[in-house]
């Protein structure tokens, strides 16, 4: 019984360490360039400093998984075909590389993220010596004119791999601010679905740092925003 109790309290004891290392938040001081190509839009000027948490975490620590999500503004007569997709990021454990990133698009749902139009599975490449800048592949999703969506989750174990985070801007660039979720509530601040991510969530900065880049058509497209 004695083994038992020890085995039971080294457990406990390692998963509180662990719990009490997840953090919300961490410095960003990397200098973001962007990506090549025909920019849909950018907006990775006015950086805060800080970056905030955006991973998908392995099952003993989903209650810590979350989701960044903000938006842009497809020009009226316009319709693009998406190639890649490039955010800033942190890491804490450095030269760790996600497994995948799952990026989503949305329609606009009255300031939130609405019906998804496309979704990724994204293979990443590390872009600036580890240090959690990604660079994800989008081709295959059309978007017309109108606001749009898109969120971002970072699959990576947190051992041993650590965490990531998303780097945040200080002012809002496209119609609304930044949002996020945190499904499980493990942060405890009750963002559970999407909130805005600085007035509700405690995000510093009211935006994500993005560039999207893709081929631009005129004239109007069958898929994306209608």
């Amino acid at each position: 019984m004695k083994k038992v109790i020890v085995v039971l309290g080294i457990l406990l004891l390692a998963s509180t360490a662990a719990s009490a290392a997840m953090t919300q938040h961490r410095p960003y001081s990397g200098a973001a360039t962007g990506s090549a190509g025909d920019v849909l839009w950018s907006q990775l000027d006015e950086p805060t400093g800080s970056a905030f948490t955006d991973q998908a975490f392995e099952a003993p620590y989903a209650a810590y998984d979350a989701d960044g999500g903000e938006d842009f503004v497809v020009t009226a007569g316009t319709n693009w075909d998406l190639e890649t997709i490039f955010t800033p990021g942190s890491l804490t454990v450095a030269g760790s590389n996600p497994f995948f990133v799952n990026i989503l698009f949305y329609g606009d749902a009255g300031g939130l993220p609405g019906a998804v139009l496309c979704d990724f599975t994204a293979n990443t490449d590390v872009t600036s010596a580890g240090d959690g800048d990604l660079t994800m592949d989008v081709t295959g999703c059309n978007l017309t004119e109108g606001n749009v969506w898109f969120s971002q989750s970072v699959r990576m174990d947190f051992n041993p791999l650590g965490q990531h985070y998303w780097a945040t801007r200080g002012t809002a660039a496209g119609t609304y601010p930044g949002v996020w979720k945190n499904p499980g509530n493990g942060f405890g601040n009750g963002c559970l679905d999407w909130q805005p991510a600085n007035a509700v969530c405690g995000m510093t900065g009211e935006d994500w740092m993005f560039e999207l880049t893709g081929i631009e058509n005129t004239g109007g497209g069958e898929d994306g925003v209608p």
